[in-house]
């Protein structure tokens, strides 16, 4: 995927805590993709961190964050069905078919200039 790192932006940022972090041990980090979705004109890349105990092997946190590719969508073959791929099978996302009717209201709203 090519992209332009100027318009890379931080989405969001997720953390489970499973069990106390201690201040002494040794730990095993695992890093991988969660999600990658196509929205047209930008990429969105979920990226997975999970800690574990190295001793016992038992997980101590989850960390997961979201990035912003701006200029990066428009991968996908089909664009009536944009790519979305996930991980968790039941976080998959829905295609979204969007209507050609009108809406059935409208609602607008603006931003003071001093704003």
């Amino acid at each position: 995927m090519e992209f332009d790192p100027r318009l890379l932006l931080h989405g969001q940022q997720y953390i489970e805590l499973y069990q106390p972090i201690q201040s002494n041990g040794s730990f095993q980090v695992k890093t991988s993709i969660a999600g990658l979705h196509d929205k047209g004109k930008a990429a969105i890349l979920e990226i997975e961190t999970l800690c574990y105990d190295r001793e016992s092997g038992q997980p101590i946190f989850m960390n997961r964050s979201t990035i912003y590719f701006r200029g990066a969508g428009g991968f996908s073959k089909c664009p009536q069905s944009p790519f979305s791929y996930s991980k968790d099978p039941t976080k998959q996302a829905p295609v979204v078919r969007i209507p050609k009717s009108e809406p059935f209201a409208v609602f607008e709203d603006g931003t003071l200039p001093s704003q």
